[in-house]
């Protein structure tokens, strides 16, 4: 019986987006500075070859670029997991970050989403150059 209660107990908080490193579930604003870092890392490695504005730090994209972000935990096609997949621990949420990235041009906007797992290791990202901004309302 203890064997079946731990194996649920075990289930649930894999099912949730338990971090196990961390001991405690992550907020949407540490799975946001996560991937404003990475950002600001990726938007500074392409900033003079394509003319990029330059973010200093992630509270400078944030705050120059109000509603930036939005974390999607679930109901989202593009994190149809396998029930196998969650049962063993994979846990999948996007955070996606939408900004200027460029003073003028025809596509001055930059949406980025990334993929991170629960503790925030971002696992994969997708980004494309906008023409309008994004509005990062979730999916």
């Amino acid at each position: 019986m203890v064997v079946l209660l731990c194996i649920a107990v075990f289930e649930y908080l894999n099912f949730t987006g338990f971090c196990y490193g961390a001991r405690r579930y992550l907020a949407d604003d540490e799975f946001i500075l996560k991937a404003l870092r990475r950002e600001v890392a990726v938007n500074k490695a392409y900033g003079e070859s394509e003319n990029r504005i330059s973010y200093e730090t992630p509270e400078a994209l944030q705050t120059q670029n109000p509603n930036c972000c939005v974390v999607t935990r679930k109901d989202d096609p593009y994190l149809e997991e396998s029930l196998w997949n969650r049962m063993f621990g994979s846990y999948v949420l996007l955070v996606e970050v939408a900004y200027r990235a460029k003073q003028d041009g025809p596509k001055p906007f930059y949406s980025d989403v990334f993929f991170a797992n629960a503790c925030g290791e971002i696992l994969d990202r997708s980004g494309s150059e906008q023409a309008t901004p994004k509005t990062t309302t979730g999916r």
